[in-house]
This record gives structure tokens, sequence and C-alpha cells, in this order.
């Protein structure tokens, strides 16, 4: 059974998570490929794919692909946020179709840099840039994020606002924007006359509060509504879990 060819007909977003497993790891992808459960393309697809494609903002195709689909948006879809994440690719280099992969500012690279953009109150999303980068620094995001807002701004959306991880080249990222005392917003980038929105997504903020409870054992709760709210501690749910267990 030749299930590249069946593959054909899946979705956009089916084909970018193949080519995010197999670029963390062919062992996995193997491995999700061989279990049958997923309809997947061969490696060798893949390769023939990547060779002759790069999301690159600043080329004059993708401007015209990307224009063609902002085209087709309802007015309310046109009111996007640019979502900002990186992934950890294999530390290799490739030769395929002519061009070296993988190599970048002299160094091997080992992160892929994306930007995906998405409608506020709609179905529509597009990733806009995908970029490799050996090492993250607030410099090349804050180059690679005006490009994409640039972009976006000529072919008629509406960017209201950036999501990050909580990363500390992210938070720097706000800094060099304008948002000096983390107010949340800063004049847009792109559009003199209107303001950007910064935040950390709420599953990172999450992430990160739970780690630090763990790290720290309690955690000191701001007021409520002027009243205080104390001091929780990890080893209040450790007591509740051993009630649970019958064991205290």
């Amino acid at each position: 059974m030749e299930i590249g060819w069946c593959f054909l007909a899946a979705s956009n977003s089916m084909l970018a998570y193949a080519m995010t497993w197999i670029n963390t790891s062919n062992n996995l992808y193997n491995m999700i490929r061989d279990e049958g459960l997923l309809t997947l393309p061969s490696q060798r697809y893949l390769k023939e794919l990547s060779s002759n494609f790069n999301v690159d903002n600043r080329s004059s195709s993708f401007k015209a692909y990307l224009t063609a689909r902002v085209a087709e948006l309802k007015p309310h879809e046109k009111v996007t946020y640019v979502m900002m994440d990186e992934i950890m690719t294999q530390q290799k280099l490739e030769f395929i179709g002519g061009k070296l992969f993988g190599y970048q500012d002299g160094a091997v690279s080992k992160t892929m840099l994306v930007l995906m953009v998405k409608s506020l109150c709609g179905k529509f999303k597009e990733v806009i840039s995908l970029r490799q980068v050996s090492v993250i620094g607030h410099e090349i995001l804050q180059e690679v994020l005006k490009d994409a807002l640039k972009l976006l701004k000529e072919v008629g959306l509406i960017t209201i606002g950036l999501s990050t991880d909580n990363h500390s080249s992210n938070g720097k990222l706000f800094k060099e924007l304008g948002n000096e005392e983390t107010l949340g917003s800063v004049q847009h980038p792109a559009d003199s006359d209107a303001t950007f929105f910064l935040w950390f997504d709420a599953t990172h903020n999450q992430k990160n509060i739970f780690n630090q409870f763990l790290k720290k054992r309690k955690f000191s709760c701001p007021p409520f509504r002027g009243e205080t709210i104390g001091q929780p501690k990890f080893d209040h749910i450790v007591e509740v879990y051993k009630l649970e267990l019958g064991k205290k």
C-alpha cells in the first residue's frame, strides 16, 4: 500500500505535523507511520516536498498566495494575531535538491523559528514564517516579527497582537518593542496609529506557575478584592493525597 499517495488528500495542518515529527526524530516518525493509526507520507516524499518549499514571507510568491487566501475571508476574520514559537530539530546537515539545510550563521542549526497568523474570531490560520536559527535572541525575533507584520498589513489583515511563551528572549523582545513597564500593549511596529498587544499564552503561564510551586513549595497569593489569601503550600496537596490513600 502506497500511503504517501493517500495522504495527498489530507489537510495542510496534518502535513505540517508530519514535517514537525520527522524533523524531531526519524525513529519517532517511522514508529507512528508503522503503527498504521495515521496515514502518513513516506520520508522520501516529505524530503522532496521540503526541498522545494520554504515559508519565506519576503518572497513575492508567498505574498501572492497569502493575498489570495485573505481575499476569501469575511471582514471579522481579517482581525488576527500572531503566534510565535520554536521547534527543536535534529542537529544535522542535509543536501537536498541542490540546497544545504541545517546550517545557519556559521553553525549547525537546532531550532526552527515559527510564526503563525490566526483569526481572532474565525478559523483562518496560516504559517507565515519558518526560519532556521542557531541561537534564538531578541534581535532575530524582532527582525522576523517586523517582516511578518509588514507583510500582513500589505495583504489586508489587521493584526492586533503577539502571543508567545515566557522564554527570556521573548521578554526581551517585549521590552525592545517598548513594553518597559509590562503594561501589555505598545505602539504597533507596522502601523504608528494602532495599538499592538503583547501577551504570554495561558498554557505556558500555568506551566510556569506550577513549576515554581513545585520548586518554592509555596505560593504567595496577591490580595483578592482587598482580602488576604495567604500562602498555600505544596505540602497541603501532599497531605490531601495521603488522606485519600488512607495513610493519615
